[in-house]
């Protein structure tokens, strides 16, 4: 089941990082764009924590969007200027490239 384009209410932004090393051999983390999407951002409510928490410590928030090739854990998801950190390897729901779920824990 694909998502109805009217639950896509925010806009996102996904980003890679990059790492390079500075003069005194220092890593220097840049982000940059990999693709935007619209998204349906859901908290997850505290039973849904608890059985997350199965697999991964700290998830908070998903969102779910159309489907976009590449997206990875380790990459990070930005909502205005909230960031919020991929945990665990995105989601493709039915297999068929159409939807992405994203499993993210907020940065404070």
């Amino acid at each position: 089941m694909t998502i109805r384009a009217g639950a896509l209410r925010k806009r996102i932004v996904i980003q890679s990082a990059t790492e390079t090393r500075d003069a005194v051999n220092d890593v220097l983390t840049t982000w940059a764009t990999f693709g935007s999407r619209w998204a349906r951002m859901r908290p997850l409510r505290g039973r849904e924590l608890f059985e997350a928490q199965q697999l991964t410590a700290s998830v908070d928030t998903e969102f779910s969007c159309r489907f976009l090739a590449g997206v990875t854990a380790g990459m990070r998801v930005l909502l205005g200027s909230r960031v919020f950190s991929i945990v665990s390897p995105p989601i493709d729901p039915d297999g068929r490239g159409r939807e992405l779920v994203l499993l993210t824990r907020e940065n404070a």
